[in-house]
């Protein structure tokens, strides 16, 4: 499994996260997109799986710790890991300070040589991570191995579809434009359409004799005024999914 982590992430993608490390907590600073859309990515997680309480919950890519701090609050037994020692550093320093007992891991390629190290997390989350990794497949094997298949509370995904709408919007408009976003944090070419997701999940299921498939997926509509998130059909850009054995 080390193997498969050398393969997923990349230096270049760690540097960038660690120099950004210190805006994590900065609602009107670089993260300011995932600061509004958290409380959808919260609605939707919710709605999907109902009451958190005492819920084993793997949160992939979990940065400074954003979504992973509501998700211990409603109740959630939350493991919070991220490629990004610094984004580490902070989101501990935050949840001592905020008294919230969130176990933070700093991923290397040796805490993934063992795979009963993550396995048999009741809900796995991968939030806006996939499209930083060089190797989505493999991720997506990590990402669906991690759960425990008899709860089947399945894996919760965001992240940005491959479309004409989502380099001008993404890429042109929120990067270069708008600049909400630090320059060269998205790669287009990374970006994932949802039948990408569904091929690699297929894979994942002949392999191991599963049966995961789309429960649920949403697109995510951002108001360029307001900067709120709200549910849409259309999934051009960003959309959120729910992936669980049929």
């Amino acid at each position: 499994m080390g193997s498969l982590m050398n393969q997923t992430f990349s230096q270049k993608q760690e540097e960038l996260f660690d120099s950004l490390s210190h805006d994590w907590w900065n609602p009107k600073g670089s993260f300011l997109l995932l600061h509004t859309m958290n409380p959808l990515r919260i609605e939707f997680i919710i709605k999907q799986i109902g009451s958190l309480e005492g819920i084993k919950v793997l949160d992939i890519g979990c940065g400074g710790g954003i979504l992973s701090e509501p998700l211990a609050r409603l109740g959630a037994l939350v493991t919070g890991i991220d490629f990004s020692k610094e984004a580490i550093h902070v989101a501990k320093t935050r949840a001592s300070d905020q008294n919230l007992n969130i176990q933070y891991l700093h991923v290397q390629p040796h805490w993934m040589e063992k795979n009963d190290y993550f396995e048999g997390y009741d809900l796995v989350i991968a939030s806006e991570i996939i499209e930083h990794v060089e190797n989505p497949s493999v991720f997506m094997e990590q990402c669906l191995g991690f759960l425990n298949p008899l709860k089947n509370k399945g894996l919760i995904l965001s992240t940005l579809n491959r479309t004409p709408s989502s380099y001008l919007g993404a890429i042109l408009g929120a990067e270069y434009i708008l600049k909400w976003v630090p320059i060269a944090t998205h790669s287009w070419d990374q970006f994932l359409k949802p039948s990408e997701i569904e091929q690699f999940t297929q894979s994942y299921n002949q392999k191991n004799n599963t049966h995961y498939q789309w429960n649920k997926i949403s697109g995510l509509k951002l108001n360029p005024l307001s900067k709120k998130w709200s549910f849409s059909n259309n999934i051009s850009i960003n959309y959120i999914g729910h992936i669980t054995q049929n």
